[in-house]
């Protein structure tokens, strides 16, 4: 009915050509979709590759493929309703003055067609300018999301390095700690062997001190087993060597290094060894004059003088006389108590026999000691240098007059104990009288104005 109305109004040109131009609209929209099919696969590309966070947009996307598929059935109605027309048309042409009053009806339709196409562009329009905005806004909001996760893995990546660079650090530190454990481990062994070695080293030691003790009443052996060896030890180990060994070895020289820092001189300049009577002096000096005196090493002395006198060895004898070894102008002497006078800056006095009488002077002496090896002596030393140090020990029922040049009037002692008794008496010029003795022996000490004019 509708196509005998449009017969007798429309002419088949303007069929015609409104049917071309309605293929030409539909082409353009197919076209128009098919661009907008292409730009929502490579958006979909995109897409799928950020697929967590487009999640939403897919939603959008959907939608309107729905819309398009409904736009597109539309547009296939409409085909079938133009080639029904034209069919109508060709069948019916005679019949086109009848369809003159659906004209307008027809009018109406296309302008509602019209519109709903107008609608339906508008919404398409629409839909594409919200899918763009969304697109855009996706997409900055991914590029600020790739930008801070490659910021994130640049940062990664450096901590990654220094972590690496930290571990090959202490991988380097294991093997050099590897290595130093292992140098350790060969050392402790070594140690190990080493000490098994000194306590049988040690244990020798220990028997051949008490011998030593026995000799010369001395606490080596003590000392040893205890680990408390001290400079008086050493002392009475470097007179033994240096006196009653083979004064051709090195036991001498190898002990005296072991304290060399406290020698009065260089022994290993030294061709003499008994020249250690030196320090023996001045080690006695310093263990009278300390503030906790040091008596055992005076007993030493003591002992000491007895076995030289009694010829244990095969060198040691009392009565040597050499030269200082870093002063040629000067000597040292042992010697027995006897009334003629003496020259030597160091010497070291015993009495030979008992009940002697007798009056020396000493011109140069600096130091010395006097040690009472026999009883019931009277003596009287007179001393030059009144800084000289005197060390006096061990009297045996003797009696001692020191007189000393210049020693000053007020510091005259006279010295007649009771009981054991140890200390020292200074002068106005430095030099001073050790002692220590028991009971039954006097010690006078007295300033010497030397009237005769000896020491000039």
């Amino acid at each position: 009915m509708m196509t005998a109305s449009l017969a007798g109004c429309v002419s088949q040109d303007d069929y015609d050509a409104a049917i071309e131009e309605h293929e030409d609209e539909k082409a353009e929209d197919a076209a128009l979709i098919e661009s907008l099919q292409n730009d929502l696969s490579t958006s979909e590309a995109y897409a799928n590759a950020l697929k967590a966070q487009l999640e939403s947009l897919n939603a959008t996307i959907e939608q309107s493929e729905a819309d398009l598929t409904a736009l597109q059935a539309q547009h296939s109605a409409a085909e079938a309703s133009l080639a029904a027309a034209e069919a109508n048309a060709t069948n019916l042409g005679q019949m086109v003055t009848l369809l003159e009053d659906q004209l307008a009806m027809a009018y109406s339709a296309m302008d509602m067609l019209n519109t709903t196409m107008v609608d339906m562009q508008q919404y398409y329009n629409d839909t594409m300018e919200e899918f763009s905005e969304q697109y855009n806004s996706t997409m900055a909001n991914l590029s600020a999301q790739i930008s801070a996760m490659s910021q994130s893995m640049s940062n990664l990546s450096a901590t990654l390095n220094s972590t690496n660079a930290a571990y090959n650090s202490a991988l380097s530190e294991v093997s050099s700690l590897q290595s130093q454990v292992s140098s350790l481990s060969s050392t402790l062994a070594a140690k190990n062997d080493l000490i098994s070695e000194l306590e049988i080293t040690s244990n020798i030691a220990s028997i051949l001190a008490i011998d030593l003790d026995e000799r010369f009443h001395t606490d080596l052996e003590l000392a040893i087993s205890t680990n408390s060896l001290k400079l008086k030890h050493q002392i009475y180990v470097t007179m033994f060597a240096c006196w009653f060994l083979d004064p051709w070895i090195s036991a001498c020289l190898d002990s005296w290094n072991l304290h060399e820092d406290d020698l009065p001189f260089d022994m290993s300049q030294s061709n003499d060894n008994q020249e250690s009577i030196r320090y023996l002096s001045r080690a006695m000096w310093n263990a009278t004059t300390a503030a906790q005196p040091d008596l055992d090493l005076i007993d030493f002395a003591r002992y000491f003088v007895d076995e030289v006198e009694r010829g244990q060895g095969s060198n040691e004898y009392w009565g040597n006389e050499e030269l200082y070894t870093e002063d040629s102008t000067k000597c040292w002497k042992t010697m027995y108590v006897s009334g003629v006078s003496e020259d030597c800056e160091s010497v070291f006095l015993a009495w030979d026999s008992a009940y002697e009488t007798d009056s020396q002077t000493f011109l140069n002496a600096e130091e010395g000691f006097l040690v009472g090896s026999t009883a019931y002596n009277t003596y009287d030393a007179y001393f030059c240098q009144s800084d000289v140090e005197l060390t006096i020990s061990d009297l045996i029922y003797t009696d001692v007059t020191i007189h000393i040049y210049n020693f000053g009037t007020n510091n005259e002692t006279l010295i007649e104990p009771n009981s054991a008794t140890n200390g020292v008496v200074y002068g106005d010029n430095g030099g001073g009288v050790a002692y220590s003795f028991i009971s039954g022996n006097s010690l006078d000490i007295k300033n010497w104005d030397d009237p005769n004019g000896v020491c000039a």
